[in-house]
């Protein structure tokens, strides 16, 4: 049984209503107002597929937005847009039995020329053209692409250096070099990376963990910051998820308390908010949301074993 399967169907049902009512007439999901967007249909497609959405009526619209999208020449510009059609293709091959082959080749066409175009002197990836320096969350983004597109990293010894360079001695990580104030999003960035490069042992996991505990709040949620006293649901789930990754029982945290908190911002109708002020949920929150609970399952299960 996997780790969202022990969250209560009703509950899963749900959200499960809620977004299956989102979705547009032109196969894709909105964001908070307007039209169909790509970042958003990503996360519909990722929140579809860890809620159990296998309806292939849902899949095959959900392609027909995405190839829609791959027609429009200024529909994939940055690594955000790419990683966004690449998870969306990445998904729908797990559900449709159409052959699309024609998407993941335009993906991988894409994929070379911005990677290409976006890689620096630093061993990262920029945020943009213009931009000098590579970016944590960018780079990251660009390894996650590279990955499900099976396009060459470039040198992963390099890449590695990249990552353990930003970590601060607080333990977190900073977006840019010249920042000195960690970040709880770049430091989820650089774990999970480094996961997926195989290169953990690179940098001082005992500082990262010491990292998380100094952005956990009263309520049990995690903050941006060190510096932001507001908890929100995208900053816990980075937490969570990277805290997943270092495979330890004895974390000093009360997973109780962090589940509480995210189940406090779950709508009964279906849906998360963001944060306590939030007044709006979206499908991008109700992932972080989901996603949470069901990281929290796995975390709680170590400290039982």
């Amino acid at each position: 049984m996997t780790a969202v399967q022990k969250l209560p169907f009703s509950f899963l049902d749900v959200h499960r209503d809620w977004l299956g009512r989102l979705q547009q007439d032109d196969g894709g999901f909105p964001g908070r107002s307007g039209s169909s967007s790509l970042y958003y249909s990503a996360f519909a497609a990722r929140l579809l597929a860890l809620i159990g959405c296998s309806h292939a009526s849902q899949w095959e619209r959900l392609v027909t937005y995405l190839k829609r999208e791959l027609r429009d020449d200024r529909s994939i510009k940055t690594l955000v847009d790419l990683d966004s059609a690449v998870a969306l293709y990445a998904l729908a091959t797990l559900f449709v039995e159409d052959d699309l082959s024609d998407v993941g080749t335009a993906l991988c066409q894409i994929g070379r020329v911005l990677l290409s175009g976006l890689q620096r002197e630093d061993g990262g990836f920029a945020k943009t053209p213009q931009s000098a320096m590579g970016s944590t969350y960018h780079t990251y983004l660009a390894i996650l692409a590279a990955r499900l597109l099976e396009l060459p990293l470039p040198d992963q010894d390099r890449l590695t250096r990249f990552f353990a360079e930003r970590q601060q001695s607080d333990g977190g990580f900073v977006e840019l070099p010249f920042l000195r104030k960690s970040g709880t999003n770049p430091t989820a960035a650089a774990v999970v990376a480094l996961a997926q490069l195989e290169r953990l042992a690179a940098i001082d996991l005992n500082r990262v963990r010491q990292f998380f505990a100094s952005v956990q709040r009263p309520d049990g949620g995690f903050a941006a910051s060190a510096h932001v006293g507001e908890s929100d649901l995208l900053s816990t789930c980075s937490a969570l998820i990277s805290l997943s990754y270092l495979h330890e029982k004895n974390l000093p945290f009360d997973w109780n308390q962090t589940e509480n908190y995210c189940l406090s911002l779950a709508n009964p109708s279906g849906g998360f908010f963001g944060h306590h002020r939030d007044d709006q949920r979206d499908v991008e929150y109700t992932f972080y949301g989901i996603l949470s609970l069901a990281a929290l399952q796995m975390l709680k299960q170590r400290v039982i074993r």
